[in-house]
């Protein structure tokens, strides 16, 4: 499965952006539920909107979502390509990384896209992710990736260019052909509307092979260019695992997180909900005082780390407490600029 692997890299890569705000590009409060979690590891769906290739129509990759999600969320690959400042500095850079694959003597990425038809850069609009069992060592996962796929060509293309082709094994998953491996602990399959699941748990991609209304029951938002909901249950357990920190007897108590980040406005939102009003506002009142301590202190970094911190406002919406940053236009530019650099140091 190297050949999906190093595809991954493509589509992961145009996620950079998007994966680095819920990390050290986020709000103090995002910082902190980002922390804690990597510490161990409305309307129905009928009336979603097809903004970004995400609405309840075929090919929609949030659709296959199942329930009981332990984190859940979507990222808007296509859009975030055409943001001008990512067409600019990180698009060349998936392009000469995919050329570089072309030119390799191996060759498969080549054989694989022309198998399929696929252009990574053009046909690869969203990817929604699923995740059960945070308290494993290993928790179950599931990657749907959304987008315009020949279908029933993902996997004979698999079996035709992979140098590991000797290694798959053939199964049949909800009526499905899939590709599996002799541990049980890679499939990959391609669903009757054509898209590409990827997970490690059967189970799992047997769920994520229908389809289901658990995006729009979790109300995740999916008008934004990233956007997860992090269950209160599994966060509790990851914050206990992780130890004493300041925020530990709040983060404990919460029930649920959810954070958007809208790449156009240069906006981050998170919003998490607690107990009550009373617990919200005491966690919040917490989270300003460490923001009044960090504002004091040099911010390094990637650019637009300062902004963002001086930037953050935190109001109550009764039980839950909103945080909301924004990045300036200039910083953002700037922002982008310092990933496409670390992504050529990272292509050497």
């Amino acid at each position: 499965m190297k050949t999906l692997s190093k595809l991954s890299f493509v589509l992961l890569a145009s996620l950079a952006f998007a994966g680095c705000k819920d990390k050290k590009d986020a709000p103090a409060v995002a910082s902190s539920v980002s922390a804690a979690a990597s510490a161990s590891a409305g309307t129905k769906l009928a009336g979603l909107k097809d903004k970004m290739g995400l609405g309840a129509k075929k090919g929609s990759a949030v659709a296959h979502l199942p329930k009981d999600c332990a984190v859940m969320g979507v990222a808007d690959v296509s859009g975030t390509l055409k943001h001008p400042a990512i067409a600019e500095s990180i698009v060349p850079k998936l392009k000469e990384a995919l050329e570089k694959e072309r030119a390799n003597k191996e060759k498969s990425i080549q054989a694989f896209m022309k198998e399929t038809g696929l252009d990574p850069l053009k046909d690869i609009h969203s990817v929604a992710v699923c995740v059960r069992d945070m308290d494993a060592k290993t928790p179950s996962f599931l990657v749907i990736v959304g987008g315009v796929f020949k279908a029933g060509s993902v996997l004979p293309a698999l079996q035709k260019t992979s140098k590991d082709s000797e290694k798959f094994v053939e199964l049949e998953v909800a009526g499905v052909k899939t590709l599996g491996n002799d541990k049980k602990d890679k499939f990959v399959a391609q669903t009757k509307d054509g898209l590409i699941v990827v997970a490690n748990n059967k189970a799992l991609l047997e769920a994520g092979l229908g389809t289901s209304s658990a995006a729009a029951d979790a109300k995740l938002p999916v008008d934004k260019t990233t956007a997860f909901i992090v269950d209160g249950q599994a966060l509790q357990g990851l914050v206990k695992k992780a130890g004493a920190n300041p925020l530990q007897k709040h983060l404990v108590k919460m029930k649920r997180v959810t954070n958007t980040f809208d790449l156009a406005a240069g906006t981050t939102v998170t919003r998490v909900l607690m107990p009550s009003n009373e617990s919200a506002i005491e966690f919040g009142s917490l989270l300003k005082t460490m923001l009044e301590e960090m504002k004091k202190k040099p911010q390094g970094g990637p650019p637009g780390i300062a902004q963002m911190i001086e930037n953050v406002k935190i109001s109550y919406e009764g039980a839950e407490l909103v945080a909301t940053s924004t990045i300036p236009a200039d910083a953002m530019k700037q922002l982008i600029g310092f990933m496409a650099t670390a992504m050529t140091k990272n292509m050497k």
